[in-house]
């Protein structure tokens, strides 16, 4: 079972304590200052000593709030954005090159089947381009190959496939 003793549940949890610290430093360069001075305890805004304390349980809660939405958040984009994306993926891939391999080995070629050759096609390069586009957000990879193409190859190839499908 899950528990907190559990060094690969403690090296997750430290995983996404890090991701969700690395984001409040984005937000608070981005300008959003209420997220971050929340997230800091906001200790430049001075308060009454009997406001004190509703304040600091107001903060309090606002900061667990603030932290179990980061954390809903980094788990939906991991599974719905990553790991769905990549079994459908792989999924869309198979089907499109069954497909592909079916109407290529046909014997009546006519201008239909040329028709779902060219969408197979097109789908095929749109689930290769579009879903490492995808993946890239929700895994966080960087090569140097992918940054590289991402500009000149992947993103125009995804946008070309997309209005040929």
């Amino acid at each position: 079972m899950l528990s907190e003793n559990n060094p690969n549940v403690t090296n997750v949890i430290e995983k996404i304590t890090k991701i969700i610290e690395w984001r409040r430093g984005v937000r608070l360069l981005c300008g959003d200052v209420t997220t971050a001075t929340a997230a800091a305890g906001d200790a430049n805004t001075p308060t009454t000593s009997s406001s004190n304390l509703s304040s600091a349980s107001h903060l309090q809660s606002h900061h667990s709030t603030s932290f179990l939405v980061d954390h809903l958040t980094v788990a939906f984009e991991f599974w719905g954005s990553g790991v769905s994306v990549a079994a459908l993926g792989g999924a869309g891939l198979v089907g499109n090159m069954l497909s592909f391999v079916t109407i290529v080995t046909m014997k009546k070629r006519n201008l239909f089947n040329n028709l779902l050759l060219t969408l197979t096609l097109f789908d095929i390069v749109f689930i290769v381009n579009g879903g490492l586009f995808f993946m890239q957000r929700a895994f966080g990879f960087n090569s140097d190959v992918y940054v590289a193409l991402f500009p000149t190859v992947i993103f125009p190839l995804a946008g070309i496939s997309m209005t040929g499908m």
